[in-house]
């Protein structure tokens, strides 16, 4: 039987690789006896309060490890996809504007 710590190492692996486009859900799911994720891969509309909630617990579970590189990586991937939801509200924002 698994572990919790086990289990938990498998949802984050699992959810790390989807994240950073390390592998497809269709290739985890594909390839491991074990397709866990830290939350639902099928639900299409996740709300990014959420995703950010999950991506912070992945910081910090890779920071106990001291696996900084990953934190790294996915601190850039929050912090970009940020960003591009500002770009998008300014962009909708100037259209807004335009057809005024």
């Amino acid at each position: 039987m698994i572990d919790t710590k086990e289990l938990i190492d498998i949802c984050v692996a699992n959810s790390y690789d989807l994240l950073t486009g390390k592998k497809s859900v269709e290739q985890i799911l594909d390839s491991s006896s074990r397709p866990y994720f830290l939350w639902n891969v099928v639900e299409e509309d996740i709300d990014e309060e959420v995703i950010n909630g999950y991506v912070d617990f992945m910081i910090s579970y890779y920071e106990e490890m001291e696996h900084y590189e990953r934190c790294a990586v996915l601190l850039n991937i929050k912090l970009n996809e940020r960003s591009k939801c500002k770009q998008k509200a300014r962009k909708t924002d100037i259209i807004g504007e335009q057809s005024i």
